[in-house]
């Protein structure tokens, strides 16, 4: 047995003397002058090489030294090379790829698989594939790094294919790491120019396109993602499934989703049956919109199946109604919230401009003019005064109702002998019907009694019962329908129809 294992000790000693030797041989022939004509001594049949690589496979790793499976390294001219794909070609017309290499080591200074290197300005590796499979294929890591003025990897695809893609990258494990990603793109400058992972289409398909079955595109970050755009869409997202996002954006400190235009929409979202842009913020507004523009709206909602254009709602932390404003506006001189409805022509239509529900208040408004209503103002229920109180509450004083459209003034006047003539302020005789209107009188003294003598439209005349002479002071109400309004007597009105609560 012992003379067995001294045998099998100096048999591994033997091959290791030997392939020491032959890669001092091999050493020595990359130092010798180059002719490409004549072969180099102690090169086996069919082994070749090059000032353009090392083609034959160099390990060691009986001795523990792990090197590169092939080693391509181009230290001087390619102007000696013939034909335009290189100084080394390698073809293959078979299924089979035309370079594999495998590195199967596993010590401590185990290396790659295949390491290439250039010292001019160009390629180090081009690898290209014109059939239907991968160009490149690495089951492991790659890892490249660049010159100057040099992209650090670049891959192009002339395939039509519908699957086809310039840079692949797969996780295939179904429980990857939280940092892990298919590609990785990353940029360590400090100046604020570069990009991580940038794409560019010259045609009208998309720079970046990311398909998930949860994020397609994630951004994080100042900014998580920003779109610019010249004349088009800056950032453009659509869900196409059931209560899906089109653009989501939270940020805890900046924006959650930033989009600039030229011309068109910064931020455009759109989805099926969930919701085209939603922005969520922890300290300020979700979705903040801003324009210059003397007749643009910052944030403008529009439907086109009878939804809401804009819909706002306000929760607690308990996600039930909550007690902060669901739609709030301000402005200096102009209209804090504005709402219109209207029809396909543009005209007005029959719909509801701003509509308020509660079972407190429905629209509040504040200011000299608390509400402003351009047409005619309805309501189911009373139309109140509230009036403050000496006890510090407020009483409600009621409007006086009519069936018709009635304006009303009050005044006094003095009778002297008898008789008086009292000219109607003009301002208000302009606001109504002159040629119809009623006088009451209530005297201030004892008399017979007053009647309207004659009335014009611009004053009437009044005098005492029975040929009085009395001088005693009255007062007066006149009332006159408006001017310039048609209001029907006891008008029937259709109710409007109450708006659905919006979703979410």
């Amino acid at each position: 047995m012992a003379g067995q294992k001294q045998a099998s000790t100096r048999e591994m000693w033997t091959l290791i003397q030997e392939q020491r030797a032959e890669l001092e041989a091999l050493k020595a022939h990359l130092s010798e002058p180059w002719d490409e004509k004549t072969p180099r001594s102690g090169v086996g049949q069919g082994e070749r090489l090059s000032r353009a690589g090392l083609l034959k496979t160099v390990t060691m790793g009986a001795a523990g030294v792990v090197g590169a499976a092939v080693l391509l390294e181009e230290t001087t001219s390619v102007a000696g090379a013939t034909g335009s794909e290189g100084a080394t070609t390698f073809t293959s017309t078979s299924t089979t790829p035309a370079v594999t290499t495998r590195n199967t080591g596993t010590g401590t200074r185990a290396g790659p698989a295949l390491v290439a290197t250039a010292a001019l300005p160009v390629a180090a590796a081009t690898i290209s594939n014109t059939g239907t499979g991968n160009a490149l294929q690495a089951n492991g890591n790659v890892t490249v790094s660049k010159g100057l003025s040099a992209a650090t990897v670049s891959a192009k695809s002339g395939s039509t294919a519908g699957t086809a893609a310039a840079v692949r990258g797969e996780l295939t494990s179904a429980t990857p790491g939280m940092g892990s990603a298919a590609v990785l793109g990353q940029n360590d400058g400090t100046n604020g120019h570069g990009t991580g992972v940038s794409g560019i289409h010259n045609g009208t398909g998309d720079g970046v396109y990311g398909q998930s079955g949860a994020t397609g595109v994630h951004g994080k970050g100042l900014t998580g993602v920003a779109g610019e755009s010249g004349s088009d869409i800056g950032v453009y997202g659509r869900s196409g499934g059931s209560g899906g996002t089109g653009v989501y954006g939270q940020c805890n400190g900046g924006e959650g989703v930033y989009g600039q235009t030229g011309s068109s929409n910064g931020v455009h979202g759109e989805a099926v049956t969930g919701i085209g842009v939603h922005g969520h913020s922890a300290g300020s507004n979700g979705v903040d919109g801003h324009s210059d523009g003397s007749t643009a709206a910052g944030v403008y909602g529009e439907s086109n199946n009878d939804g809401y254009g804009v819909a706002g709602r306000s929760k607690n932390s308990s996600g039930g109604p909550g007690s902060g404003q669901a739609v709030y506006g301000e402005t200096g001189t102009g209209i804090g919230v504005y709402g219109r409805s209207s029809d396909a022509s543009g005209n007005l239509g029959l719909g509801t401009g701003v509509y308020g529900d509660s079972a407190y208040v429905g629209v509040y408004g504040h200011g000299p003019t608390g509400v402003y209503c351009a047409g005619n103002f309805v309501a189911t229920g009373t139309k109140n005064a509230l009036v403050p109180f000496p006890d510090g509450t407020h009483r409600a004083l009621y409007s006086v109702e009519s069936p018709e459209c009635w304006f009303e003034d009050f005044g006094s006047a003095t009778l002297a002998n008898g008789s008086a003539q009292v000219r109607i302020d003009p301002e208000f005789a302009a606001t109504v019907r002159m040629q119809d209107y009623h006088v009451f009188l209530v005297p201030k003294g004892d008399c017979k009694g007053l009647y309207v003598n004659s009335q014009s439209s611009s004053g009437f005349v009044i005098h005492e019962l029975q040929g009085g002479t009395s001088s005693i002071a009255f007062d007066y109400r006149i009332i006159a329908k408006r001017k310039d309004v048609e209001a029907p007597r006891l008008k029937a009105i259709e109710l409007p129809k109450r708006p659905e609560k919006p979703g979410r």
